[in-house]
This record gives structure tokens, sequence and C-alpha cells, in this order.
């Protein structure tokens, strides 16, 4: 038998092969920690990515802006007005103010529920305890005074006069016209759920007949615009009354105020809610030169806008707005389950948070 040879440089000891072997098994062992360290850190940097894009994309759509662009931010002031829950004292509303140019705010504790917000100079109109008051915001002083005590519902102002929706065992219920030294004349019984006032004419929605009807201001000549509809939510412009008709889908149709023609102008449907009407400070409707926008209730309550010739609808709006007033170029607006109000400027395409306080209601004045 041939006897084995073995080179020095390659004979190790017992204790040598351990070390080896040792050494190899922490090497493995880093070798995997280094694999999970980049697979962790791979996974990071996809999920950045992926975050990255989606904030990219909504900002696309919804041009979301914390610093607004100099045309933009130099636009005219609007005061803005809205109650908001307060958080020391529970059931209290607080009634609050602030310019969309500057971060002055202003707090008026009206104690429980003000609604029905309306803004003419620097006074503030409201619904409380089914009582139509006024408010003077004059400096630190806020003068609180009752106009009408009779179970109001709802109102309207044009010029010196208020009309008002009362309702009660005192007085019979219907429409009434109030002059500013308080006198007062029945312009037609029942309940009135939507008006609206022009240089000539007063127009109303009863709920017994859900039509709109006219009335002439002087001599209270009543005539029906419309017939077998189910009138939802009206807003008007010179010649028009536009209004949804909950007996076709809520679709929007423009009828004439003179002739009482009617077309349909949009393809979508006007959000539904049996508290959203014109008379009561909820706008979910309004028109900018000649288009119509409004919430699309087909699609997940979106904001849409259509030529007041029923041409051209197109999404505007990604969120799912609740409430909207168009003021002049700028629609404002606040979110569903989302809280502040929002502006979104019609020229440009660009929203920007006004205030993030939780808002119920909201109205806008220049």
């Amino acid at each position: 038998m041939d006897r084995l040879d073995y080179n020095q440089d390659e004979f190790m000891t017992r204790k040598e092969y351990l070390r080896n072997k040792k050494r190899e098994k922490m090497l493995f062992k880093i070798q995997r920690v280094r694999k999970s360290t980049w697979f962790t850190l791979f996974l990071m940097i996809l999920i950045a990515s992926y975050v990255i894009y989606q904030y990219y994309i909504y900002n696309t759509k919804h041009r979301l802006v914390e610093n607004l662009p100099e045309e933009i931010s130099s636009m005219e002031n609007y005061n803005i007005y809205y109650t908001s829950e307060s958080y020391a004292y529970e059931g209290e509303t607080q009634l609050k103010t602030m310019s969309t140019t500057s971060d002055m705010k202003d707090t008026i504790k009206i104690g429980q529920g003000i609604a029905h917000l309306k803004v003419k100079g620097n006074e503030i109109y409201g619904i409380k305890e089914n009582k139509l008051i006024k408010i003077f915001p004059n400096g630190k002083t806020k003068e609180l005074k009752v106009l009408i005590d009779k179970n109001v519902q709802a109102y309207e102002m044009f010029n010196d006069d208020i009309y008002v929706v009362l309702k009660g065992t005192d007085v019979e219920t219907g429409l009434y016209k109030y002059n500013k030294e308080g006198k007062h004349k029945k312009i037609t019984d029942g309940e009135v759920y939507q008006l609206l006032i022009d240089n000539n004419n007063i127009y109303v929605v009863k709920k017994e007949n859900k039509n709109i009807i006219k009335y002439n201001k002087n001599s209270l000549e009543e005539k029906a615009l419309t017939n077998d509809k189910e009138i939802g939510y009206i807003i008007q412009d010179e010649k028009n009354i536009y209004y949804s008709d909950k007996k076709r889908e809520n679709k929007i149709y423009k009828i004439d105020k003179n002739n009482s023609k009617e077309k349909q102008i949009t393809k979508g449907s006007l959000i539904k809610s049996n508290n959203l009407n014109q008379t009561n400070g909820i706008s979910v409707m309004g028109i900018f030169e000649d288009k119509i926008y409004y919430i699309n209730e087909n699609s997940e309550n979106k904001l849409y806008k259509t030529k007041i010739d029923g041409s051209k609808e197109e999404l505007v709006l990604h969120d799912q707005v609740h409430i909207l007033e168009v003021i002049g170029n700028t629609i404002f607006y606040n979110i569903k389950d989302d809280i502040g109000v929002y502006r979104y400027d019609i020229e440009t395409g660009i929203s920007s948070q006004i205030t993030s306080a939780r808002v119920v209601e909201f109205k806008v004045s220049e």
C-alpha cells in the first residue's frame, strides 16, 4: 500500500479546522443579514416611491397647495362666517368669522343652536331657537337682536325686505314679507321649503304640491311654472330657474321664468337630502358665468360643471363635496367626513384650505 504524502501548506490541525468552520458560519450569517437588509431597504424604497407617486397623483388631480401663487393670494378678500361646536362647552355653538387673505379670526359665542346663516354688510343673520336674529359684530361687543320670534322655519332677504316662512300655533303657516320697520303682510299659505326672489317676482315650492309657483310682488298674482314635478332644489339667474326633479332621478333642469320652457341640462343627478335647500343656508349648486356647478350623486358626490345650455358636462373636483358656495370665480366648499373649508379658484383650478375647524355650516361675503 502506498503512503500518502501531505503538503505542509495544506496540513491543518483540528483546532484550525474548527476555527475555519466557525469563520465560514459567521460569514454565512453576515451574508444572510445583508440579504435581509437589502430586501428591507428595497421594500422601503418601493413603499416610499408608491406614497410619493400617490401624493403626486392626488395633487395633480386636486391641485391642493399650501402657498398660493401671487396672482391668487392677492385675490379679492372675502369674509367667511361659520358655525362649529364648542370643545369646551357641550351643546354650545360658536359662530366664527375670518378673512380669506389674513389669519385674523374672531369668535362669537351664541349658545345652543344657530343655523341658516346669511350676511348683509356687517350684519349676520340666523335662526336660533326658531327665532330670526341679527348680530352686530362691532369690535369686541356682539349685540344680538331678535327680529321675529314666531317659529321661523326659513327666510330670504331682498334689499330692505325679509321674506320669512313661519309655522306654529300662534301664527298661520305661510310665507310673510317683513319690511325694515317690522310691518308685514302675508304672501301665501302653506309650508314653503324653497324660496327665490328677484326684482319683480317671488318663486316658491310648497310641500303640498312640490312645484314652482310664481307670485307677482305687487299684485300677488299666482302662476304655476311647473306641473307634476317633485322639485328638490332651486337656484336662479336673471332669465332662468335651475332645479332638480326627484321624479326624474334628480337630474337638473332649467325653466324660463316667463314662458315656462324647460330643458334638461345635466346627465348626472344632484345630491339628495331632506335638509338641503336654498332657504336654510345649505347650498349644493351654484352659477358662474355660463356654467352650473353641482354635487353629482352619481359620481360619489364629486363636484361637476356643465354649461347652462346642457353641453360639456365634466368633472371639477375629485373630493366628495358636502356644501358649496360659488362667489364670483371662487368656489368655497367643505368635504364629506373632513374638517375645514376650502376654496377653489375656477380660473387656475387650484384648491387651498382656509380653515381646519370642524365646520357645521358656513357663509361667505365680500
